[in-house]
């Protein structure tokens, strides 16, 4: 899935992609929707954080995130994925330009940036070691 040399960013967006295709037609197995939950969380949080994240469509894999890392093992990313995913329950507003005037949210928001960041766990680097053993499970090029 992943070759030597190829760019873990540009492969998960591929990955994301074939995912999402897949899911116009059908509904996706449960390895598929792990892999696409790790996929876009990847992509927005390297765009801006659980900010992009929870603030665009991507929201709603939240609820997922957390069992989605702890699957691919990433139990440190994951127990920061379960706070966030708990934001959307609590504060639905979240996604809304009022939410960026929430000084608790935005607060919030930069300490779990900050947490993923310092947090030896690479999410893409897992998914792909993960998805390995479940290559004939998840659609190729």
């Amino acid at each position: 899935m992943l070759a030597p040399g190829d760019d873990a960013e540009s492969a998960a967006f591929e990955l994301e992609l074939r995912l999402e295709a897949a899911a116009l037609t059908r509904a996706l197995t449960p390895l598929e929707a792990t892999a696409l939950a790790v996929c876009v969380f990847a992509r927005e949080f390297a765009a801006g954080g659980f900010g992009a994240f929870l603030a665009n469509t991507s929201r709603r894999h939240a609820a997922q995130l957390g069992d989605a890392l702890s699957a691919i093992g990433c139990p440190r990313l994951a127990a920061i994925a379960r706070e966030a995913g708990g934001l959307v329950r609590d504060m639905p507003h979240v996604q809304s330009d009022v939410a960026l005037e929430d000084l608790a949210l935005r607060r919030a928001l930069a300490d779990w940036d900050l947490r993923v960041e310092a947090c030896p766990e690479d999410a893409l680097d897992a998914l792909f070691a993960w998805a390995a053993s479940y290559a004939d499970a998840l659609p190729t090029a």
